[in-house]
């Protein structure tokens, strides 16, 4: 993998964190739904600017229906994943929210080969193991499991809306935001103006706009890095917004972690590397056989198109 690739994942997890971490500090002053409503706004502005000055044709896409059900989905997985924001913390929500491509693996390869390599079973113990450590202190706290819950409702619902990419392969990046983002606000609208927002001088708008600048940024980088390699370890730099979620919930939050909560975050890492390890394995093994190796191979590609679009 090139420098320019990494620094691009790189600066794509820190931006993902950096939206999470807006989404934290906002939700005391507004409700989801007005987090959620501008997060949308912003993403869209920025969707359309992006399509009228590159001149991207059909504006609405090709594939006008599969477009739609892939923003409903996405849509939900965001607001879901804002909403256990509300009630637990930024780092745990993070890992709980990057296990997305797990669910979304496990999946692909039930439905796209029979084949089940040890790395699946590593990976999975890894992951739910680590996640019962970090759960281990507060699993009887009803806010928090409602936090654990919809966290982990987000992941499959973002595991889904990835999934459908296969089928939109040949649309526009800018447009699949653009549908996501545009349902997200309708989503939203309701619940925006059952509650409205007291904003008491324009800079509040810069400050809700936030999240939607900091998502484009990320998905954008993200996109860009992953179309231009087929090297799958890169993914693996991905993972650095848990390690950023860490740090913001360290030095702003002053969140102190045990050592079972350090081994679980550890544990939670190593089974996402698994899983990316997994797949670059499948990967090798269709290459060298094409005909007993031809549903693996398709599994792969799926899960790495899949991939390159962000929770959204």
């Amino acid at each position: 993998m090139s420098v320019r690739e990494s620094f691009a994942i790189i600066l794509s997890a820190f931006f993902y964190s950096l939206q999470n971490l807006n989404v934290k500090m906002l939700i005391p002053l507004y409700s989801i739904w007005t987090i959620t409503l501008f997060r949308g706004l912003c993403s869209a502005i920025i969707s359309i600017f992006l399509i009228l000055i590159f001149n991207i044709r059909p504006v609405l896409g090709q594939q006008k229906r599969k477009l739609v059900i892939r923003g409903m989905l996405g849509s939900l997985a965001i607001l879901f994943g804002f909403v256990s924001l509300e009630y637990i913390d930024l780092s745990l929500a993070t890992i709980l929210l990057s296990t997305s491509s797990v669910w979304m693996a496990v999946i692909a390869s039930m439905y796209f080969t029979k084949e089940w390599h040890w790395f699946s079973n590593i990976g999975v113990l890894l992951i739910l193991g680590g996640i019962s450590m970090l759960t281990m202190d507060n699993m009887f706290k009803f806010n928090h499991l409602i936090g654990i819950g919809f966290a982990f409702l987000s992941s499959i619902f973002s595991a889904a809306a990835n999934l459908t990419i296969r089928d939109i392969k040949e649309e526009s990046s800018i447009i699949i935001t653009l549908y996501a983002m545009s349902l997200c606000m309708i989503f939203c609208a309701p619940g925006f103006f059952m509650k409205l927002p007291l904003i008491y001088d324009s800079w509040r708008i810069f400050e809700l706009m936030g999240t939607g600048i900091f998502s484009f940024i990320a998905q954008t980088l993200k996109n860009r890095a992953l179309q231009s390699t087929e090297n799958l370890g890169i993914l693996l730099l991905r993972h650095l917004d848990i390690l950023f979620s860490l740090l913001w919930d360290t030095l702003l939050y002053k969140r102190k972690f045990n050592r079972l909560e350090i081994v679980g975050i550890t544990l939670v890492l190593i089974g996402c590397f698994t899983w990316k390890l997994k797949i670059s394995f499948i990967r090798g093994i269709s290459a060298e056989s094409k005909d007993e190796g031809s549903r693996e191979e398709t599994m792969a590609n799926i899960v790495e198109r899949i991939d390159i679009i962000s929770r959204s």
